[in-house]
């Protein structure tokens, strides 16, 4: 089965581009669903990893061949140099495995192949010693984090994303404190109600799953909920949330009996939504819809968007965007963000909230998109974040903005990467 895993990689790689989504390539595969559980663990595994250090894998590659190869040849080369250098893979299976995805080229090729992947096994220690792990990180990505933090804090950005990510698990405030859970998870608290594990196993075999006690959410991610709660902390607000799925916010406005209407457009997304809520045993009124054509006359205490993004904050839970994402056209996602803001802002009572979050830290999808709607609608007003309204939790505030970052309990395994604004209705 090892060739035939390798095999499936090397054909997702060729049918892959910088336009392509990684579940997308990978679900289209015609015979990646005939794998058992371990082979399509190990599919991902090493995809992911390729899609990690893309870079520095094609420098070595460009370093031991002397002339352009096609890209089919190229992808063979990838594939195992990935489990040479940064897998568990012996060095004898993985050039032997290449060499055999190499003979349908003809033995000329085969041999190419053999001794470009024999020598990197020869040079390993050294190749693994030069590397230069900002470099996987693609430019309109790190210069912007270069600009806005500084040079020597993107290079820490960029070595903590290209860790592999750990489980964040949220526990329902009602039984935090009723079992030892870090215990259970055989994880570390973390803050709130917050446990932190290795990422491995099954989910739905960790303890109180089917019970519905936890549920899996990010850190980072439970910030804009938190200055919701502190914020409201005086009556129950109505809440309109846009792009719900897959519901870790959703469900931690459910559990402060917040009143919730969820917009999702996704019918796939909206599915796993519901069955999150379904197993925490929780109701929003739920909502399957374009929120762009979404029309409503309710107005709310306070609108949350989850808006999509380039996901440049999440680099090590999607490293595919290091590789299918190394250019990408921010204008269009910034119209679409400024446009959900823009519309956001009429579902809004008197002296209503809007709490804006994305999943980066590209100033264009954040300050800047701020900046620029409070400029033009002097009815707004900024609410300038301060440690309180997040109960203190480590994380930098800038200009009242939030800002969430990679090297954020460094110790513990780094935060994802998340802007936070909010807005007030005059």
């Amino acid at each position: 089965m090892r060739l035939c895993t390798r095999k499936i990689c090397f054909e997702i790689l060729n049918s892959a581009d910088e336009n392509s989504k990684y579940e997308k390539i990978i679900n289209k595969h015609k015979n990646f669903f005939d794998l058992d559980s371990k082979d399509k663990a190990f599919v991902k595994v090493l995809l992911l990893t390729f899609f990690r250090w893309n870079k520095s894998i094609e420098k070595i590659i460009q370093k031991y061949t002397k002339k352009k190869s096609e890209k089919k040849i190229l992808n063979i080369l990838k594939i195992a140099i990935t489990q040479i250098l940064f897998m568990r893979t012996t060095d004898y299976s993985a050039v032997n495995i290449g060499v055999n995805l190499s003979k349908k080229f003809g033995s000329r090729t085969s041999g190419f192949v053999n001794a470009i992947l024999r020598q990197i096994c020869r040079d390993k220690q050294k190749l693994l010693g030069n590397l230069k792990i900002e470099e996987n990180v693609p430019d309109w990505i790190f210069n912007n984090w270069k600009e806005n933090f500084s040079l020597n804090t993107a290079i820490k950005f960029a070595h903590q994303s290209l860790k592999e990510p750990l489980l964040d698990i949220k526990i329902k405030k009602k039984f935090f404190k009723k079992k030892n859970w870090a215990k259970l998870f055989k994880g570390k608290p973390l803050f709130g109600e917050l446990i932190r594990k290795s990422n491995s196993g099954m989910i739905e075999d960790l303890p109180f799953f089917s019970a519905g006690y936890w549920w899996i959410q990010s850190a980072a991610s439970t910030i804009p909920v938190t200055i919701i709660e502190n914020y409201f902390k005086k009556f129950n607000p109505s809440i309109l949330e846009i792009g719900s799925a897959p519901g870790g916010k959703t469900l931690q406005l459910c559990e402060n009996n917040f009143d919730v209407t969820a917009v999702e457009v996704s019918q796939n997304r909206i599915l796993t939504l519901k069955q999150n809520l379904s197993r925490a045993k929780f109701n929003v009124n739920l909502i399957n819809e374009d929120f762009n054509k979404w029309e409503s006359k309710q107005k709310f205490d306070c609108v949350l968007i989850d808006a999509p993004c380039s996901g440049s904050g999440v680099i090590n839970k999607q490293p595919d965007i290091l590789y299918l994402k190394r250019k990408l056209n921010l204008e269009i996602l910034v119209a679409k963000q400024e446009k959900l803001i823009k519309k956001s802002l009429n579902f809004l009572r008197k002296d209503g909230l809007l709490v804006y979050s994305v999943c980066s830290l590209i100033s264009n999808e954040g300050k800047d998109i701020i900046n620029k709607i409070l400029r033009h609608n002097k009815n707004y007003s900024l609410l300038k974040l301060n440690r309180k309204l997040i109960n203190n939790i480590e994380i930098k505030i800038i200009d009242g903005m939030l800002y969430s970052t990679p090297i954020c309990y460094q110790n513990n395994g780094g935060m994802d990467g998340f802007f936070v604004s909010c807005i007030i209705k005059g």
